[in-house]
């Protein structure tokens, strides 16, 4: 995806997304879906929007890896809706492998989030 924004900025004679939709809105249908920035910024020029957005910006939660996110969630105890067997599940974090993957956590498929099985 980094490689798609570069080659679109560079494409366009363009040095940040502000000025892409611009640049993107003088495209023709076809040539602007050949890559997803400029299409995305096509669009919203098309429709008269406004996009403010920083796609890599490295304090995006996003671009947290997965074992920042899994010990925050242990330490803050906070509930995540994961979907489990085709269901809807409210989950808490118990532990996580190196890598920062969900080894084993609580859950009740009726959302209540009373200590109830253990899934390993």
């Amino acid at each position: 995806m980094k490689l798609a924004y570069q080659e679109d900025l560079t494409h366009n004679a363009c040095s940040s997304l502000m000025e892409l939709p611009k640049e993107a809105g003088l495209l023709s249908w076809n040539k602007a879906g050949e890559n997803e920035f400029t299409f995305a910024c096509h669009l919203a020029n098309k429709l008269d929007i406004e996009v403010q957005w920083d796609p890599f910006n490295e304090y995006t939660i996003s671009a947290s890896p997965n074992i920042t996110l899994a010990t925050l969630s242990m330490q803050a105890r906070w509930q995540l809706l994961l979907q489990v067997t085709g269901e809807q599940v409210k989950v808490r974090c118990l532990s996580i492998d190196d890598t920062g993957f969900l080894i084993r956590f609580i859950f009740k498929p009726d959302m209540s989030l009373e200590p109830c099985q253990q899934w390993v």
